[in-house]
């Protein structure tokens, strides 16, 4: 004789009637979300049992909802009708804001002696500069099978041989 359980969908959080399987997999009824079952709220060997269960359940997770709904709004309608206070930064005013970006008279000079070292290279030497030639007139000059050989004339080379060698 079939058993019957109540599951919870994790997705939409509602209960309901599930036959007992061997394995321990459902998919809700409501969101087609495919789970396992987790835990068992209630079994019997008549659905209509677990159907009066559910119900119950069904209801009290709904007015559970309802009453966090009801508590959201009235935080929010609270929080609207508060007066917002506008908050101000207190800046010290015996600080000037510029005099952090001030430079000091020892900063100028280490930048000047920092430029006249000659640390670093405006120009590479002439056999860096010059561009590789174009590729495709090195391959017209290669050898068949180098390194310019397409990857074409190579298979049609392939086959030929595999035609030639065969009686």
């Amino acid at each position: 004789m079939p058993e019957f359980h109540a599951v919870q969908c994790f997705q939409c959080q509602t209960f309901q009637v599930q036959q007992v399987k061997k394995v321990a997999k459902f998919s809700c009824s409501l969101c087609g979300c495919k789970q396992s079952v987790r835990k068992a709220y209630a079994i019997s060997a008549q659905a209509k049992d677990i159907r009066l269960v559910v119900q119950q359940l069904n209801l009290k997770r709904q007015k559970a909802d309802e009453q966090q709904g009801a508590e959201r709004e009235a935080d929010i309608t609270q929080f609207a009708e508060s007066p917002r206070r506008k908050e101000a930064t207190v800046i010290p005013e015996n600080l000037p804001a510029w005099d952090d970006f001030l430079e000091t008279e020892e900063g100028p000079q280490e930048d000047q002696q920092r430029t006249t070292d000659s640390n670093f290279v405006t120009q590479l030497p002439d056999a860096k500069r010059q561009k590789r030639a174009n590729t495709s007139q090195n391959n017209q000059d290669a050898p068949p099978g180098g390194p310019g050989h397409s990857n074409q004339q190579r298979r049609a080379e392939w086959t030929q041989r595999l035609i030639v060698q065969r009686p």
